[in-house]
C-alpha cells in the first residue's frame, strides 16, 4: 500500500469488506492490518488516480454511496486533504479496536543480503505486533509473489511472499490477502491461489471475493475453523444487493478435478508448479505466455528460433562440446544458462534448447538442479517433469497459430515424419500442432513403457484429441505389453495395427513411431495416431475470408464488428478505429465517455460494446495495443488480446451474433496474423462462433503460407 492510493476505488472496496466482516461478527473478532507500507519513490505512472467514483459527475456515484455511505464520505474527505495512509487510522475509518502495523517495508539497503535480513526483521516485528488480532488483512501493492527467491529484488516491497503468508496462518490467524488481478491467463493467475492449498486443511478453507469496479482486485481468504461461518456469511452478504454492484465471489476451482491431479502427478517440482491445477494446461499457458512476451519484444518467425527466444527470456545459451545434448545451470536467483552440444544435428539442438528453456518455467528450477547434483541421479517420477518440458518445447518450436497451412494434411505417421523434417522440429512438436488444427477425427498420444523390461506394460502419458474426435484416451491409461506399440523397438521404427485395449475403449486403429526416451531410460517413447470407426463430431467453424468492408458486415441477424484500440488514449486518430469514428461519430463518443467514467477502464484486456443500430449491429472495442505511434517493437499485446477474445466470445454467444473484423492487430499494432488467427481459433471458433475477416479490395495482404516451407531449407 502507498499513500497515493488512499481513498481510491480499491480502498473503497477494501474498507467496505473489512467494516462488514467486523460488523457481522458482532464484536467477537478483532481486526489486524499490515499495510505492507511502501515509501519507495516511483515514477509517475497514473496509479492512484482512480477517484472519479467520489464525484457526482460519475454516473454511478449514487450506487457507490448507497453501499457504504459513511465510508464514502470519509474517503472523500481523505482525498481532499492530501491522501495519507495515516488518515485511515486517524479518522477511524476502520473499527476503533483495529490493530495497525504501519512500519514501512525496508528498501534502502543496496545489498541483496541486507535487504533480505531487513525484510525478515520487519515481518517478525509485524507478527509480534498483530498477535492479538483474530483476522489479519495483508495489503501488498501488487499481491502475492510465488517465487521467494525474488524477495531480494529492489521491487520486492510491492509483494507479499508465500512464506510470509504461511507464517501468519500458522499463528492461527484467518487471513484476507489483497491480490491484484494481473493480465496472465486465467489458469496461470489461479496458480497463485492454488499454491496456498498446502497451508490449509481443505479447499473450503480458501475463498476469493472479487472487487470488480475499476481494475479487478481479489481478496483471498485463508480461513481458520473458528471464523468459517463468519467469513462465509460476510461473502454471502456482499454478493447480494446492493453490494453485488461491487463484489462477486470468484470460483477459482471451477471445472477442476483436484483429486485426480493429486493421484497422477507426484514429482515435487510438478506439484509445486501446478498447485492442484492441471499441469499440462498450465505448462501450455506458461509456454505461450513466454512466446507472446517474446513476440511483443520483436521475436519473429517462421522459423521460430529457440536460441533467440532464450535471449528474449533472458536465458544465456552457450555451446559446450562436452555436454551430451543440453543442460541448464543456475546463475543466481531466477537466472539460468543453457549449455548445449553444438555438434548435434540442427533439429536436435533446437529441441534440446527449447526443452531446457521449459525447465526454467518451474519456480524451483534452480533448487531442483542443485538437488539433482547432490543426489547424483533422477527420481522415479522424473519422467513427469520431462513430459511437461517436452510439451512446452513443442509450444516454443511451433507457437499457437503457426502451421495453420497443415490443416488439410492427412494425419499419418508417414506425414508426421515428413513434416518433422520439413519444419525442422521434433516429432512430438509437429504431432502436437497437427492434433490441434486437423479436421480429421483422431487422437495423437504419447506413450511410455513403464520400465526397461521387455515385457513391461505401456502408459499413456497424455493424449490430444482433434477437434472432431468423439473418443478420448485417459491420461495414465495402462496398455498390456503385447501391443502394436511394442514393435517400435528403436527411435524411428514405425508400426501399424488394430488393437483392443479393454472394455473402456472401442477397437482402435493405431499408427505409431518410436521417439527419444526420457533421460535415464532406454526404451523409446511412442508417438501414435489413434482412430476408431465412431463417426467424428461436426467440425468447428473456420474463419471466412472475404474481400470487402468490415464496416458492412455480410449476412443477416445480429452482427458484431470487433476491432483493437490502444491503452493510452480514448481518442481515435488512425487505422480502423478512425474509420469507425468517421462513419459513426457517436461510437467514438460512447467509448470516450466510458473511459472518462473511470480511467482504469482503458486497461489492456478490457473490452467495451457500443450499440450501433436497433437491428442488432454492435461494435466491440478490444484494448489490446500498448500505446500508439511508431515503434521498433510490435505494440500488440497477445495476452490481452486473448482475454479480449474470450470476453468477445461470451457476448457473441449470449446475443447469438456473428463476428466480423478486419485483420485485427496487424496494422498499427504490428502483430503476426498467424498468431492472432490461432487465438481467434481457440477463443472464438472452438466455442462455435462464426467469424468473418475482411480484406479491402486491392489490399496487399497475401496469405502465402505455402512459401513458409522454403524458410526451413
Amino acid at each position: 500500500m502507498q499513500d497515493k492510493y488512499s481513498g481510491d476505488i480499491g480502498d473503497f472496496g477494501k474498507y467496505g469488506l473489512l467494516k462488514t466482516i467486523v460488523t457481522e461478527s458482532k464484536g467477537t473478532i478483532r481486526l489486524g492490518v499490515n499495510w505492507y507500507y511502501v515509501t519507495r519513490e516511483e515514477g509517475r505512472n497514473g496509479d492512484g488516480n482512480r477517484i472519479s467514483y467520489l464525484n457526482k459527475g460519475n454516473k454511478a456515484w449514487e450506487n457507490y454511496k448507497a453501499c457504504f455511505p459513511g465510508l464514502y464520505d470519509d474517503l472523500k474527505i481523505i482525498v481532499s486533504e492530501g491522501r495519507r495512509i495515516s488518515q485511515i487510522e486517524e479518522r477511524k475509518v476502520l473499527p476503533e479496536e483495529t490493530i495497525f502495523y504501519s512500519k514501512p517495508i525496508p528498501h534502502a539497503a543496496t545489498k541483496a543480503t541486507k535487504r533480505l535480513n531487513d525484510r525478515e526483521t520487519w515481518i517478525q516485528e509485524s507478527l509480534l505486533h498483530l498477535k492479538k488480532a483474530d483476522i489479519v488483512f495483508l495489503d501488498p501493492d501488487n499481491g502475492i509473489q510465488l517465487d521467494v527467491s525474488k524477495k531480494a529484488k529492489p521491487n520486492a516491497d510491492k509483494y507479499i511472499f508465500t512464506d510470509e503468508i504461511k507464517a501468519y496462518y500458522d499463528l492461527g490467524k484467518s487471513l484476507i490477502i489483497y491480490n491484484h488481478r494481473d493480465r496472465r491467463p486465467t489458469a496461470e493467475y489461479n496458480r497463485k491461489i492454488l499454491r496456498l492449498r498446502s497451508y490449509v486443511d481443505a479447499w473450503d478453507d480458501i475463498k476469493v471475493l472479487r472487487f470488480k469496479r475499476g481494475s479487478v482486485r481479489d481478496f483471498i481468504f485463508l480461513i481458520q475453523d473458528e471464523h468459517r461461518s463468519l467469513i462465509n456469511h460476510t461473502i454471502a452478504c456482499l454478493t447480494k444487493e446492493p453490494y453485488d454492484f461491487l463484489y462477486t465471489e470468484y470460483c477459482f476451482l471451477e471445472g477442476r478435478d483436484m483429486t485426480n491431479t493429486g493421484k497422477y502427478w507426484t514429482h515435487p517440482s510438478v506439484v509445486a508448479f501446478c498447485g492442484g491445477s492441471d499441469p499440462i494446461e498450465l505448462i501450455i499457458d506458461r509456454a505461450r505466455d513466454g512466446v507472446m512476451r517474446a513476440l511483443e519484444q520483436g521475436w519473429t518467425g517462421p522459423p521460430f528460433d529457440p536460441f533467440k527466444l532464450a535471449n528474449y527470456l533472458k536465458v544465456e545459451t552457450v555451446p559446450n562440446e562436452e555436454v551430451f545434448d543440453a543442460h541448464t545451470l543456475p546463475l543466481g536467483p531466477s537466472r539460468f544458462k543453457i549449455e548445449y552440444n553444438p555438434n548435434k544435428p540442427r533439429a536436435r539442438k533446437r529441441f534440446s534448447v527449447a526443452h531446457e528453456l521449459a525447465h526454467t518455467l518451474f519456480p524451483d528450477c534452480g533448487e531442483a538442479i542443485r538437488k539433482r547434483k547432490r543426489t547424483l541421479g533422477r527420481s522415479e517420477d522424473e519422467w513427469q517433469l520431462e513430459l511437461l518440458c517436452n510439451i512446452a518445447a513443442a509450444e516454443f518450436l511451433m507457437p499457437i497459430g503457426f502451421g495453420s497451412d497443415l490443416e488439410k494434411e492427412h494425419v499419418s505417421v508417414e506425414n508426421i515424419l515428413r513434416l518433422q523434417k520439413q519444419y525442422d522440429v521434433s516429432t512430438e512438436a509437429i504431432s502436437h500442432r497437427l492434433a490441434n488444427i486437423t479436421g480429421e477425427p483422431c487422437i495423437i498420444f504419447v506413450a511410455t513403457q513403464m520400465s526397461d523390461e521387455l515385457d513391461a506394460s505401456y502408459r499413456i502419458d497424455y493424449s490430444i484429441p482433434s477437434r472432431s474426435s468423439n473418443m478420448t484416451i485417459p491420461r495414465g491409461f495402462k496398455i498390456p505389453s503385447q501391443t502394436v506399440l511394442s514393435e517400435c523397438v528403436a527411435i524411428g521404427f514405425t508400426a501399424k495395427g488394430t488393437v483392443h485395449w479393454g472394455s473402456q475403449l472401442p477397437p482402435i486403429k493405431i499408427e505409431c513411431v518410436g521417439i527419444p526416451p526420457y533421460p535415464g531410460h532406454y526404451r523409446p517413447r511412442i508417438v501414435g495416431v489413434a482412430r476408431t470407426k465412431i463417426p467424428g463430431k461436426p467440425q468447428t467453424n473456420e474463419i471466412t475470408y472475404l474481400r470487402g468492408d468490415a464496416l458492412e458486415p455480410r449476412g443477416t441477424g445480429k452482427r458484431i464488428i470487433a476491432h483493437i484500440v490502444n491503452d493510452k488514449t480514448p481518442n481515435w486518430g488512425a487505422g480502423f478505429p478512425l474509420v469507425i469514428k468517421k462513419r459513426w461519430p457517436f461510437v467514438q463518443k460512447d467509448f470516450r465517455d466510458w473511459v472518462t467514467l473511470d480511467r482504469s477502464n482503458l486497461a489492456l484486456g478490457n473490452i467495451h460494446s457500443s450499440i450501433v443500430s436497433e437491428e442488432g449491429l454492435i461494435i466491440v472495442h478490444m484494448i489490446a495495443q500498448h500505446g500508439y505511434g511508431r515503434s521498433k517493437k510490435p505494440r500488440i499485446r497477445y495476452g490481452a488480446l486473448r482475454i479480449c477474445l474470450e470476453n468477445l466470445s461470451k457476448i457473441a454467444l449470449q446475443t447469438s451474433a456473428s463476428i466480423h473484423m478486419p485483420r485485427i492487430g496487424t496494422g498499427q499494432a504490428g502483430g503476426n496474423w498467424w498468431i492472432i488467427s490461432g487465438l481467434i481459433d481457440e477463443a472464438l471458433l472452438r466455442q462455435n462462433n462464426k467469424v468473418t475477416v475482411y480484406d479491402l479490395p486491392g489490399s496487399s495482404f497475401v496469405d502465402n503460407r505455402s512459401a513458409v516451407l522454403n524458410l526451413f531449407e
